[in-house]
């Protein structure tokens, strides 16, 4: 019998900073006035787990820093806060880009998802589940609307590991027709714009007939003629107009994670829910969270 398992290379291009969490966070280093202008360490501060330099937040390796006496802690503390620290100083773990928070030293991080060696990856599940969201708005579509689960022949492999040089740190921004753009106290990880995330799908065609590609690009299509142009809100996407957009991670809003009932009745409204777009600030520009373009390819 013919093997009906079919398997591609899955790429996708960030688009917009992707926070996929661990249900970690790294706990703020407060500095005060009086401490930044200290020219001694002479008095013992709080120690925590990241510390700012400049735009940088380096976060530090816990195990090592514990090791250290009280003084030598705080020795090292202040000098990272005056002149930084190297990815290669066995006391720091990795070191964040944090350009584009504001005050980020008022705030804990939420971590990303790390593998056993402490790269972030992109686990399978999390992208199925995006990939789900689609499926299912595409099952909605048919007519009567279908019945089988798909899903159990659709497997998805956890990515390749990133580097931590990928990651940066975004604030959360919620969108408003009331409030405008509000900076919001929750800032994490995130995958940078660009970064390439590369996996593979197996599909059994015995099960699974769904182009996968469409329905990705379908979904994204229904929720800028129901939500985005519904809420004027077409100038946050405009860029991303050539690109097969998929939401993936956390802080992308619950529109994008929500099914539109009755799609296949084309003259009613879908009622696409609240009235908050959720943003984030990168390079200079508020964009909209967890974006990314998706394209697979057969493989022999």
């Amino acid at each position: 019998m013919r093997n009906s398992v079919e398997r591609y290379a899955v790429t996708l291009q960030v688009l917009s900073p992707v926070h996929i969490g661990d249900g970690r966070e790294i706990a703020a280093r407060t500095i005060t006035a009086q401490s930044a202008a200290r020219t001694q360490p002479s008095q013992p501060q709080k120690f925590t787990e990241w510390v700012l330099y400049q735009d940088k937040a380096i976060v530090l390796n816990m195990d090592r820093v514990l090791d250290l006496s009280e003084a030598a802690r705080n020795r090292l503390m202040f000098d990272m806060e005056q002149h930084g620290a190297s990815a290669d100083n066995p006391c720091v773990a990795y070191i964040l880009d944090a350009a584009d928070v504001a005050d980020i030293n008022r705030y804990s991080i939420k971590t990303f998802m790390k593998d056993p060696y402490g790269q972030p990856y992109v686990p399978g599940s999390s992208l199925k589940g995006a990939l789900r969201t689609c499926l299912r708005q595409a099952l909605l579509r048919t007519i009567p609307p279908a019945t089988e689960d798909p899903f159990h022949g659709l497997s998805v492999a956890d990515s390749e590991s990133l580097h931590k040089e990928d990651l940066i740190v975004s604030q959360k921004i919620d969108r408003s027709h009331s409030k405008g753009d509000s900076n919001m106290p929750l800032v994490r990880e995130c995958l940078r714009p660009d970064t390439l995330v590369r996996t593979t799908i197996n599909i059994d065609r015995r099960l699974f007939r769904w182009d996968l590609e469409k329905a990705v690009g379908d979904f994204f299509q229904d929720y800028m003629a129901h939500y985005v142009t519904g809420n004027h809100w077409e100038e946050y996407f405009a860029y991303y107009s050539n690109f097969n957009v998929l939401f993936l991670g956390g802080g992308t809003g619950f529109e994008s994670k929500v099914i539109a009932e009755n799609t296949q009745d084309r003259n009613k409204q879908i009622p696409w829910g609240r009235h908050v777009l959720k943003l984030t600030f990168n390079q200079g520009y508020n964009v909209p969270m967890g974006m990314c373009d998706f394209r697979m390819e057969r493989l022999s």
